[in-house]
């Protein structure tokens, strides 16, 4: 019997997975166009001159959003956010809904700006 992937639901606790994904980003920037109709920009700092407020910042503007995250995310053992990171909310037939994400960074070598990136996004019932 064949799998259909079609047919296959993955929850988190009661968060439903749309999408995971894991990708190596050479040029500081991931863009996935499409989640839920949404556009999600991932802009990597790889050096920060200046002081930011918080290590990751959204900004979202109609169907696109900016994910900013600071040079910290370099962290030479790898790092990514604690939690579910709430991205936008979006209504369908069935309700309203919060779209989330999480994402995992680690280096890709000591003199490379290379990144390998993990990103996972995440459907929630209001």
């Amino acid at each position: 019997m064949m799998l259909n992937i079609n047919t296959i639901k993955v929850l988190d606790g009661d968060d439903e997975i749309i999408f995971s994904g894991s990708f190596n980003v050479y040029d500081n920037l991931l863009k996935i166009e499409g989640i839920m109709g949404l556009n999600v920009t991932f802009n990597f700092d790889e050096e920060s001159s200046e002081k930011r407020e918080k290590d990751i910042d959204i900004l979202g503007e109609g169907s696109n959003a900016i994910v900013s995250f600071s040079s910290k995310i370099r962290n030479t053992l790898g790092s990514g956010t604690t939690g579910k990171t709430e991205l936008a909310e979006i209504a369908n037939e069935t309700g309203k809904l919060k779209l989330l994400f999480s994402t995992y960074v680690s280096k890709i070598g000591d003199k490379s700006s290379g990144l390998n990136v993990d990103v996972t996004f995440y459907l929630r019932k209001i």
